[in-house]
């Protein structure tokens, strides 16, 4: 992911509250610099919402069992579980682990939003079943206001995607192919010459 980890401990405390009606929280994160930083901020702002941290639990980045941090979580009972990390692969050893231990809780996570194609390759198709974990995605990947679903920028950045590698297109997660879809252009553009 490449919001900060305030960003998503804002965005993701802010749906908890207003869509969940969430009073406690728990909070998993890599032990990565944007999980610690998530971490962090979720705590502080929490503070400040009046809600309530009952758990705070860190994996390492790559962890193929997050058992131990989910039974630790579970037993703290929180409203809502905020979730972060640095690889997407980690969100679908997540929900895998959460499968085997029989647990849905309500998680609200960047990386489900962002990375949803790498998660659901590990964890599987049936990923997002349970309708308890959200998923949240920048608005500006979605929405603008002035244009219609069709004629959208986001369209035409998907259609060019598409028409660049046709066969890839399905394989690939579109929201995370726009963080090095500009940067790309920009290198051609300054190698090229304007």
């Amino acid at each position: 992911s490449l919001m900060s980890g305030l960003t998503q401990a804002t965005a993701g405390l802010d749906f908890a509250v207003k869509n969940q009606n969430a009073k406690t929280i728990g909070i998993i994160s890599d032990n990565g610099g944007l999980g610690k930083e998530l971490a962090a901020n979720a705590q502080k702002l929490a503070a400040t919402l009046g809600i309530k941290v009952v758990s705070v639990q860190e994996f390492q980045v790559g962890a193929t069992d997050m058992t131990p941090q989910l039974l630790s979580l579970r037993q703290a009972k929180p409203d809502v579980v905020l979730h972060t990390g640095s690889v997407p692969k980690d969100g679908g050893t997540l929900i895998q682990n959460l499968r085997e231990i029989k647990w849905t809780p309500t998680i609200v996570s960047m990386m489900f939003g962002q990375s949803t194609v790498q998660v659901v390759n590990v964890s599987g198709p049936d990923s997002f079943t349970s309708g308890t974990y959200w998923g949240l995605v920048p608005k500006a990947f979605t929405y603008c206001a002035s244009e219609k679903v069709g004629s959208r920028t986001y369209d035409r950045y998907l259609a060019k995607l598409k028409a660049f590698n046709p066969g890839a297109f399905d394989k690939i997660d579109h929201k995370v192919a726009l963080y090095v879809y500009d940067p790309i252009f920009v290198w051609k553009t300054a190698v090229e010459g304007a």
